[in-house]
C-alpha cells in the first residue's frame, strides 16, 4: 500500500499507523483502577489523556483531507488542537475513544499512503511551528501517541509509589477487558 518508499516516508506512514497499536498494547498493561487517577490537579488521567488522543485524531483526519483538497493555495492555516479541558470527558468511555482512534488512523493512513510524492512537499502553518511541510506535519503526529503513551507510563509509575502492590499472586484488574479484543483496535 506504501508508495512512498524514498526519504523514510513508508517507516514514517507505518509509525504513523501503529500508534493505536501501541496505544492499546499500554493499556493492557496499566490496570483499570489507575486510569482515572490523576498525580496532580492539573495532570490528565489516563481516561482523559485517551479521549483527548480521540479528539486530536478527529483534527488529524479533517486537517489531513482539507490540506489536501486545498492543494491549490499554497499556505494553508492549521487550526490550534489546544482545546480547554472538558467537562464531560468521563461520559466518553476509553474503548470508545480507541475505536475512535483505531477507525479515523486507519482512514489517514490509508490517505496518506496514496498521496502523489509531490503532495509531501505541500506547506502548512502550524500554531506552534510555523510553516511546515506534509512531511514535517506527519512527523509531529506521529509522535502524539507515544508522547502520551509516556504521560500515562508516568501516571502508573506515581500510582505505584502512592499504592504499592503486595507481593501476592496478583489478578489483572482488567478482567476480560485486558484482552487485546476486548479493547476493539484491529
Amino acid at each position: 500500500m506504501i508508495q512512498h518508499m524514498r526519504d523514510g516516508m513508508g517507516r514514517l506512514l507505518e509509525l504513523f499507523r501503529n500508534g493505536p497499536y501501541l496505544l492499546k498494547a499500554t493499556l493492557c498493561q496499566i490496570p483499570r483502577q489507575m486510569w482515572r487517577y490523576r498525580p496532580r490537579p492539573y495532570r490528565p488521567s489516563i481516561h482523559e489523556m485517551v479521549v483527548e488522543l480521540a479528539e486530536s485524531e478527529a483534527g488529524i483526519y479533517v486537517m489531513s483531507r482539507q490540506r489536501i483538497a486545498q492543494s491549490d493555495n499554497p499556505l494553508s492555516e492549521l487550526a490550534s488542537q489546544s482545546r480547554p479541558r472538558s467537562p464531560v470527558y468521563f461520559d466518553q468511555t476509553v474503548l470508545e475513544s480507541l475505536k475512535i482512534i483505531s477507525y479515523l488512523r486507519r482512514s489517514t493512513y490509508r490517505l496518506l499512503c496514496n498521496l502523489p510524492d509531490h503532495c509531501w512537499d505541500y506547506t502548512v502553518v502550524h500554531p506552534r511551528d510555523g510553516s511546515i511541510t506534509l512531511r514535517q506535519w506527519l512527523v509531529i503526529q506521529e509522535r502524539h501517541i507515544p508522547m502520551s503513551v509516556q504521560s500515562m507510563w508516568g501516571n502508573h509509575d506515581t500510582w505505584i509509589r502512592m499504592h504499592p502492590i503486595k507481593k501476592t499472586h496478583v489478578k489483572s484488574s482488567l478482567g476480560s477487558e485486558s484482552s487485546p479484543e476486548s479493547l476493539g483496535v484491529k
